[in-house]
């Protein structure tokens, strides 16, 4: 028996794959800045509802920079944050923790959203996008406490497939949530009355005035909302005609106050009531009116104090 050898032998190709990205700056060319100059200081009534646009600039031409791409098929077209969350699809991008969000507008693209977004593409093909045009908008998302700071720098990039041609650069800013000085009290003076004005079917009392004065009121208030809370020691009798009682400290019987606007329209508790028609940037002044109501038959009044109190709430929108 002759044993063969056969000889194997194994020849091992290898291949180089070099990916080719869909997207590529023609040589010499590299990102563009977009800078967008914000007020120092901006304003945005403290209980405006989310979705308030805080600051919207005018259309801004990026700079000079060659910033010239091809794109050999189709590809995806967003934006990515440098100062928090990119969500893809969203076209809010919120700065940190602050409440406050960006947005950013093209001409060439509409609406940027978060990157990558499946439904936002553009075809292939060179383009350039030296002097074109973006508009930034600062909105409202969250509450805003106090006043935030928003950091200059880099808010963020366009992002065209694999590459970033356009940088969102901006001045730092102080946002406040503005609001007007109230008063902590307000004392009204409700009169003295005898028994006697109060045996008619409709008794005899004098309507008193309550002003409410909003002073150092910022620019960006344009309206205020108010409403009457009923307080555990002058509990509400009738919502909507806003009728509370007596507090415990009273010694009278049979008698509460109505509260009711200047025309004498009944204030419903139940409800916000909203008021415009001043200047911004001026002291804003609402009046109601206060009176005593008979809510008892005549001969169940007993005289004595009349006290009485209820709780306002402010919104600045």
């Amino acid at each position: 028996m002759k044993i063969r050898y056969i000889g194997l032998s194994v020849i091992l190709l290898s291949w180089s794959f070099n990916a080719v990205a869909v997207c590529q700056f023609l040589s010499g060319h590299q990102q563009n800045p977009v800078n967008f100059q914000i007020p120092s200081n901006l304003s945005i009534p403290r209980d405006a509802p989310a979705g308030t646009v805080i600051f919207q600039s005018p259309e801004i031409l990026a700079g000079t920079v060659n910033s010239s791409y091809n794109c050999s098929t189709s590809y995806l077209v967003g934006a990515k944050n440098n100062v928090g969350t990119t969500t893809p699809a969203a076209s809010l991008f919120p700065i940190g923790n602050t409440g406050v969000s960006w947005k950013l507008y093209a001409a060439s693209f509409g609406q940027l959203t978060g990157y990558p977004n499946p439904s936002h593409t553009s075809n292939a093909g060179t383009f350039g996008l030296n002097n074109s045009g973006w508009q930034l908008s600062l909105i409202k998302e969250k509450d805003v406490t106090g006043s935030i700071t928003i950091p200059a720098g880099i808010l963020g990039y366009v992002q065209l497939g694999e590459i970033s041609p356009i940088s969102i650069q901006i001045n730092g800013a102080t946002v406040i949530a503005a609001s007007c000085t109230s008063p902590d009290n307000i004392a009204v003076d409700m009169g003295k009355y005898t028994l006697a004005d109060f045996m008619y079917e409709a008794p005899i009392t004098r309507w008193s005035q309550i002003g409410i004065r909003l002073t150092n009121c910022p620019q960006g208030i344009n309206s205020v909302q108010l409403s009457l809370i009923p307080t555990a020691s002058s509990p509400v009798i009738s919502p909507t005609t806003g009728l509370i009682r007596l507090n415990p400290s009273s010694t009278a019987k049979g008698i509460a106050v109505q509260i009711l606007f200047p025309d004498t329209r009944e204030f419903n508790l139940n409800k916000k009531y909203t008021f415009t028609g001043f200047s911004s940037g001026s002291d804003i002044w609402i009046e109601l009116r206060a009176k005593y109501y008979k809510y008892t038959a005549g001969y169940e009044i007993e005289p004595g104090t009349a006290n009485a109190e209820i709780m306002y709430m402010i919104e600045y929108l």
